[in-house]
């Protein structure tokens, strides 16, 4: 018998389907019906590095923890990011991560980055920056409840709210470091005490050898807020003139007594001075009662029971 092949066309509604025959009706859609490839209608999924939001200390420096994209047609895709953060202004900023594949599907998310102020033992302190080194410091020192202003009144004596706590060298803030604290002759052996007197009478307050690393410690849990230490005997060479660039106060230091501060010679106690994490003070030395300042930085063991400010410095 004869074959014939024909195409019937065959209408329903809108659609026109082509049926293609030979002889007994048997159907070969492998060689005769053309199938198209389907289009990849997902865009590219993106992949955050870490946290949705972060949490940056008041002046510590941002870092972009950055994201991945996967494509189903075209695998890893390139991310780009766009905003910015200012590390040295409180408050919320975010980032936008982009990815687009080949099919031009485009994606983008967010992550958040929360700027906190830097808070410590219930003080708000803020960030500066070292016009000599870029490096970065605390404001004021530990204790004070507001930054110096200028060389002048708030640089004088142990009476402003600038000046801060007097601390004995390595010890934790235990209550020793306020003016009004009580005062004991008897020698510890270790960075605090439970009662939190001043330790009066020896040379050294404590026989403790760990001390240096204690102010060494940037974790908050010793004299300086998280991300921030004692600044050591370089850290402290590196700046050529602390007074004008961090505003260190003008001060006497607690030796004796509660609130008995030695003023009687000037050339020896009173001047700017604050405890490094070596058993050493940084000071700068008055010229005489107008409070002119001579370019007379020294770094000077003194004794580790005398009660002296700190200025913390980030890691």
């Amino acid at each position: 018998m004869k074959l014939f092949k024909y195409i019937e066309l065959v209408s329903i509604g809108t659609i026109t389907l082509v049926l293609n025959s030979c002889g007994g009706g048997n159907n070969n859609h492998e060689n005769n019906q053309s199938l198209q490839e389907p289009i990849n209608s997902d865009a590219p999924i993106i992949t955050l590095i870490g946290k949705k939001t972060l949490y940056l200390q008041h002046g510590k420096k941002y870092i972009e923890p950055g994201a991945t994209a996967e494509d189903e047609d075209d695998g890893e895709v390139d991310v780009t990011t766009s905003g910015e953060v200012d590390v040295m202004t409180v408050g919320t900023y975010s980032i936008t991560y982009t990815a687009e594949d080949s099919d031009e599907h485009i994606t983008t998310t967010q992550r958040k980055i929360i700027v906190e102020p830097i808070l410590h033992h219930g003080i708000t302190y803020l960030p500066i920056v070292s016009q000599n080194t870029g490096k970065i410091w605390l404001d004021r020192n530990i204790g004070a409840t507001s930054a110096c202003k200028d060389i002048g009144a708030d640089f004088e004596y142990a009476t402003t709210t600038c000046i801060g706590d007097l601390y004995q060298w390595g010890r934790n803030p235990d209550g020793h470091q306020k003016s009004n604290s009580a005062v004991s002759t008897i020698q510890t052996s270790g960075m605090e005490t439970q009662d939190g007197k001043f330790i009066d009478g020896h040379d050294d307050w404590s026989t403790s050898t760990h001390r240096n690393a204690n102010w060494s410690k940037t974790d908050g849990s010793s004299v300086c807020p998280v991300h921030y230490k004692v600044p050591s005997l370089q850290d402290t060479k590196n700046e050529t003139d602390l007074v004008v660039s961090l505003k260190i106060p003008f001060i006497s230091i607690r030796i004796t007594t509660p609130n008995k501060h030695i003023k009687e010679d000037l050339h020896i106690v009173r001047g700017e001075r604050v405890w490094i994490h070596d058993p050493i003070i940084w000071t700068s030395t008055p010229l005489d009662s107008t409070h002119a300042y001579i370019n007379d930085y020294r770094f000077i063991s003194y004794q580790r029971s005398l009660g002296i400010p700190v200025r913390c410095i980030q890691e």
